[in-house]
């Protein structure tokens, strides 16, 4: 097939020496193809090869596990450590709650055996206030009928008759007829060194003492101090000194007696006595008079003011 001649650009011609210039300027030497070789050798060099660091990427796997592996080791360790302890203090707390149940246990019977004691001791406490009252009775019942007479002098010599007639000599002298036969006994109480012992008195009748007492009481009332019964009234030689007539108490009415007269003083109240073996206090005139049984009586009194 015949070539058909191809017509330049137009402008354009293959002999124009712009265009040989501007071809020689565009050209470009070869490149250099021994460098870019040395290139892609150090690209994949030794250092850079994909094996090598799947190598260190399973170095670094296989550190990171043994490390996780001491860490997990510690931890069940540890765990079992505290699961160790947890069973003991576990068996501790079932000791000290079998320890509290038998306390608890021991409290509620102490506390049971306390109560008991308690009301036990209540009852003690009123059979022995019984016995006392029955015993203050006993001896209010054997001792109805005796009066003391204190502050009379007691000679060094001193017989049964030398009582005897002191006591009649008192009768007499308070328009009270007392006959030898009325005494039923006489004796000086015992008492304290260089002090007069009382004389105590037995009649044979409860009424021949209480008209002694109300005798006495009649005649001090209507004297003055300075009047009142004393060593001359009967006749008694010596220096004169106040005498006192009143009816003998057993030991322990005359101190629940003694502790009635000191509530008074401290209490304000204007009244206390004894009549017929019983102790009375009465605040004021007009006031109803109250029984004296017992010190517990002193003190309800005494919370009541």
């Amino acid at each position: 097939m015949p070539r058909t001649p191809r017509t330049p650009p137009k402008g354009l011609s293959a002999t124009s020496p712009k265009n040989s210039k501007a071809c020689i300027h565009d050209s470009h030497s070869e490149p250099d193809l021994t460098s870019a070789a040395a290139a892609r050798k150090r690209k994949y060099s030794k250092d850079h090869c994909p094996v090598n660091q799947i190598d260190e990427i399973h170095d670094m796997l296989e550190t990171w596990k043994a490390e996780q592996d001491l860490v997990l080791k510690k931890l069940t360790s540890d765990m079992a450590a505290l699961k160790f302890q947890n069973d003991q203090i576990r068996v501790t707390n079932q000791e000290i709650e079998k320890s509290m149940s038998l306390i608890n246990s021991n409290y509620e019977d102490m506390k049971s055996k306390l109560l008991r004691l308690e009301e036990e001791r209540k009852e003690f406490i009123d059979c022995i206030l019984g016995l006392e009252q029955k015993v203050k009775d006993m001896q209010h019942s054997s001792r109805a009928s005796s009066i003391e007479i204190k502050n009379i002098p007691t000679p060094e010599k001193e017989s049964v008759e030398d009582l005897i007639s002191i006591v009649t000599n008192v009768g007499t002298s308070m328009n009270v007829d007392i006959k030898p036969d009325d005494i039923r006994d006489v004796y000086r109480l015992p008492g304290k060194a260089g002090a007069p012992r009382s004389i105590f008195a037995e009649f044979s009748t409860v009424h021949m003492k209480n008209d002694l007492l109300l005798s006495t009481r009649t005649f001090n009332r209507s004297r003055s101090l300075d009047e009142k019964l004393n060593t001359e009234t009967f006749g008694l030689p010596g220096k004169r000194q106040p005498v006192y007539i009143m009816e003998y108490l057993p030991p322990t009415t005359r101190k629940l007696f003694y502790k009635a007269r000191e509530f008074a003083k401290s209490n304000n109240f204007l009244f206390c006595w004894c009549s017929n073996g019983q102790v009375f206090l009465r605040k004021d005139k007009g006031v109803k008079q109250v029984r004296i049984e017992s010190e517990l009586t002193l003190n309800n009194l005494k919370s009541k003011q």
